[in-house]
């Protein structure tokens, strides 16, 4: 939702903030789904989805149809994209 988004900027900004002032920021945050795709390093699809919601990893481990595996697997990325998009575009504004 937009205030999710909205959220998200701002956490971007104060993060950016802190970035700025050499301020420690403990972010307990995926490794794969932000900070390797932040440093624009390549990650593997199922790597995230692993570590942002593990029951839907299992349940497209153990599916037998592999088409829903990647239609769950692309639509859950996509939305964590874009609220990656969100929180990076509040750190770029303040950096």
């Amino acid at each position: 939702s937009r205030e999710i988004e909205e959220s998200l900027v701002f956490l971007g900004r104060l993060v950016g903030t802190a970035c700025r002032h050499g301020i420690p920021v403990d972010l307990p945050l995926p490794l794969g789904i932000f900070w390797k795709r932040l440093a624009e390093e390549h990650v593997e699809p199922y790597d995230c989805i692993q570590e942002i919601d593990i029951l839907a990893f299992k349940r497209m481990v153990g599916s037998e149809l592999s088409g829903i595996n990647t239609y769950v697997l692309e639509t859950t990325l996509s939305s964590q994209r874009r609220l990656l998009n969100s929180f990076t575009e509040g750190m770029s504004s303040v950096l």
